[in-house]
C-alpha cells in the first residue's frame, strides 16, 4: 500500500475504497494502487493475506476491526506474518470509515 509520491503522502490523506475483497488507493483523486485480499477471521488474531496488483504471492498481515476503524499490519512480501499491532519495523494501516 505504498503511495509512490512520498512527499505528497506526508501532506495529503489517501482515500481507500474497499469493495468485495479489493482495496483501491487514491491520492488527490488519482488512482495509485489496487490490492486484493483474503481474510481469516477465525484465527486468534485476524489474519489478512494481501496481494499487490495481479500478484499471486501474498503479503502476510494481521487485522482488527473496532467499530468504524480497520487496522492492518504487515511486513514485506518475503517476511513472516506480524503478531502484534504497532508501527515499529512494519507497516500499520489505520482506516476509518466515513
Amino acid at each position: 500500500m505504498q503511495i509512490t509520491d512520498s512527499h505528497a503522502f506526508l501532506y495529503d490523506v489517501p482515500r481507500v475504497r474497499i469493495v468485495g475483497g479489493r482495496l483501491d488507493c487514491q491520492l488527490r483523486g488519482e488512482f495509485r494502487s489496487r490490492w486484493s485480499f483474503t481474510l481469516d477471521p477465525l484465527a486468534r488474531i485476524g489474519r489478512v493475506n494481501l496481494y499487490e496488483g495481479g500478484s499471486d504471492r501474498p503479503i502476510l498481515g494481521i487485522y482488527k476491526l473496532e467499530g468504524a476503524t480497520l487496522t492492518i499490519c504487515y511486513h514485506g512480501p518475503d517476511d513472516e506474518r506480524p503478531y502484534q499491532f504497532h508501527n515499529r519495523g512494519q507497516w500499520m494501516l489505520v482506516l476509518k470509515r466515513k
